[in-house]
């Protein structure tokens, strides 16, 4: 949806440069002020939430937590910091899932399983952020939609019944495919955020052709091998043998090489257990990061997003990912793309290296 804002000064603005960007206040949504961007780093990194970077000569009034909009770049943001030298203001901004960084309490988890995902997040947003006890908190220009309901039996990750919900917002896109639409209603100053689950496409790439440079692939063989668990009256050992079981014989031959975790338990019936949890978590990291020419014919770029299924061809192997970053930089016609982790047996590929 392009960005749309009724005043005439705009329209006349966005004619005389390339692109632009809008501020919009984090009190009201309404319009702040719009500005030339002279440079640009943006970066959508969902597994660091990295910050992009906006340059502008022009000076205006700010808050912390301000959103931003770049219509050219399909980008949305809020307002990380800002700081002029040499008469270039410096904007940095996080993408917008990030106006929900905060702790919250963990109430109606038994929605996930009863109604949904999406709702048990829908619930939660408008508990903390449009019909909040505490009025003086809440943003009275939300407006939350959900298209499905994507029942799971799981309990969000918590500190003593709080966790922050950005995190999980973010883990439940990585982990369930819940997509957060937000679009700008100018004529209402509301922001409108659909959410609903939705799997995935996948796009083919070939890592050989032309339009493609600078490849690389890392591999991370690090490993947790043993595990000793301790509780009130006993401490034991488990360690990973190369056929991805697991023994506490010390001098098992099959023993894979790796590193130590040490853990308490309570119970000494969940010792083992807890273990096995551990070792579960063992992942073979194989990354790859490219850059691909914007205009090239080979793929449509509009299927470029962060979660984009992909499977890319490397010499006569075809592997399975998915986009976990974008990196989009002024006067560059190459677009940066991340590869998140690779996800393949890691115990088959460490006994494959070791051979």
């Amino acid at each position: 949806m392009k960005l749309q804002v009724d005043m005439s000064a705009f329209m006349n603005f966005i004619t005389e440069f390339d692109m632009i960007g809008i501020v919009l206040d984090k009190y009201n949504f309404k319009t702040k002020t719009f500005f030339e961007i002279i440079d640009y780093e943006v970066l959508e990194d969902e597994e660091t939430n990295a910050v992009s970077i906006i340059k502008t000569i022009k000076d205006f009034e700010y808050n912390i937590g301000d959103f931003v909009f770049i219509n050219d770049l399909n980008y949305k943001g809020v307002v990380a910091d800002i700081f002029k030298e040499n008469g270039v203001r410096t904007i940095k901004i996080k993408y917008i899932l990030n106006m929900f960084d905060k702790k919250v309490l963990l109430q109606n988890q038994g929605l996930i399983s009863s109604d949904g995902l999406e709702d048990f997040i829908l619930h939660t947003i408008q508990d903390n952020y449009i019909n909040n006890v505490d009025a003086i908190l809440n943003i009275e220009y939300l407006n939350i939609e959900i298209l499905t309901h994507t029942k799971l039996n799981f309990t969000p990750s918590n500190e003593n019944g709080i966790y922050n919900l950005h995190t999980f917002l973010n883990n439940c896109t990585q982990n369930y495919n819940i997509k957060f639409d937000f679009n700008y209603d100018s004529k209402t100053h509301k922001l409108n955020i659909t959410i609903y689950m939705q799997e995935e496409e996948t796009i083919f790439i070939d890592k050989d052709v032309s339009d493609i440079i600078d490849f690389v692939e890392t591999y991370d063989l690090d490993v947790i091998s043993k595990v000793t668990v301790k509780t009130e009256t006993n401490i034991n050992s488990w360690y990973l043998l190369n056929n991805r079981t697991v023994t506490n014989n010390i001098n098992d031959s099959n023993r894979v090489i790796g590193s130590e975790d040490i853990i308490f338990v309570e119970n000494e019936d969940e010792a083992y257990q807890e273990a096995l949890n551990i070792f579960k978590v063992n992942k073979y990291n194989h990354l790859i990061e490219f850059k691909i020419n914007e205009n090239t014919k080979l793929i449509d770029m509009k299927d470029i997003k962060i979660r984009k299924n992909v499977k890319i061809k490397i010499n006569e192997n075809i592997l399975e990912s998915y986009i976990s970053a974008i990196s989009r930089y002024k006067n560059n016609n190459f677009i940066n793309i991340k590869l998140g982790n690779i996800r393949i047996n890691f115990i088959d590929k460490y006994n494959l290296r070791r051979r």
